[in-house]
C-alpha cells in the first residue's frame, strides 16, 4: 500500500522555504525506516511520485534503524545517531539536515492541535 506524500512535502516546503530544492537533488531516493518492533516501512522520493510505503525496499539508498527512545530523542533534538544509518550515510545526512530546519512543533500544532504540540514540547 502506498500513501502519496506530495501535499505533505509541499507543506514542509512552506514551513522551510527551499526544502524541496535541497531534497530534489537527491532524487531518486528510496530508504527504509525501522522503529523498534513496529513494522518496517519505506519512503520513495522521485520526480514522478513521492510515497510512503508499508513495505521495505529490497535495495534502498539507506536504512534507518531506531529504537523507540532514539526515535523520540531524534524528533525532540533533531539529531540521529550515525550508527543508526545503514548504507549511504552521506545521502541520509543531506536529507536529515534539510529536515532539521522544519519546525515540527508548528506542523503538529497546525494539524493536531495545541495539546499534542505542548506534549511534543515537553
Amino acid at each position: 500500500m502506498h500513501v502519496a506524500l506530495n501535499k505533505f512535502l509541499q507543506e514542509l516546503d512552506s514551513l522551510s522555504p527551499g526544502f524541496f530544492m535541497k531534497i530534489e537533488s537527491l532524487y531518486p531516493l528510496e530508504f527504509n525506516i525501522e522503529v523498534s518492533s513496529m513494522a518496517k516501512f519505506s519512503i520513495t522520493l522521485d520526480h514522478d511520485a513521492e510515497t510512503f510505503n508499508f513495505f521495505e525496499h529490497p535495495k534502498p539508498n539507506f536504512s534507518l534503524q531506531l529504537n523507540i527512545f532514539t526515535a523520540l530523542n531524534a524528533l525532540n533534538n533533531q539529531k540521529i545517531p550515525t550508527q543508526s544509518i545503514l548504507g549511504d550515510a552521506e545521502t541520509a545526512l543531506i536529507l536529515f539536515s534539510a529536515l532539521a530546519y522544519i519546525d515540527i512543533e508548528l506542523l503538529v500544532y497546525k494539524y493536531f492541535g495545541d495539546i499534542p504540540a505542548l506534549m511534543l514540547r515537553k
